[in-house]
């Protein structure tokens, strides 16, 4: 007993900077995933819209995505279409897997205003 109480004590700090190395890759993987989402939607967007939003992607609690745009209030057709395709791109990858999409979207300042 006191023997594998001693192997135990020997392996434990290697086992600790497995698991440290582990959760960095497991990080940098979400890193380079919601990097490729945003790269993806952005493109979406300017496609269809030019460059009327830039938005950002990243992970969020339970395994959803967050994206964050600022688009022009005076153009609420816009808005709809953003949101549809912000929907359509994130969905194209995660659904299979029942990954939600929050989208968030903040009124950018009016071109009077700026």
């Amino acid at each position: 007993m006191s023997t594998l109480l001693i192997w135990m004590v020997a392996l434990s700090p290697f086992a600790m900077i497995i698991a440290l190395l582990w959760l960095a890759a497991w990080r940098q993987r979400r890193r380079e995933m919601a990097l490729a989402r945003q790269i993806e939607l952005t493109d979406a967007i300017h496609r269809e819209f030019g460059a009327v939003a830039a938005p950002t992607v990243r992970p969020a609690a339970g395994g959803a995505w967050r994206v964050s745009m600022s688009v022009p209030i005076d153009r609420p057709e816009t808005l709809g279409e953003l949101v549809r395709i912000a929907d359509r791109v994130i969905a194209r990858r995660d659904r299979p897997r029942g990954a939600r999409v929050e989208i968030a979207v903040t009124a950018a300042p009016t071109r009077e205003a700026a």
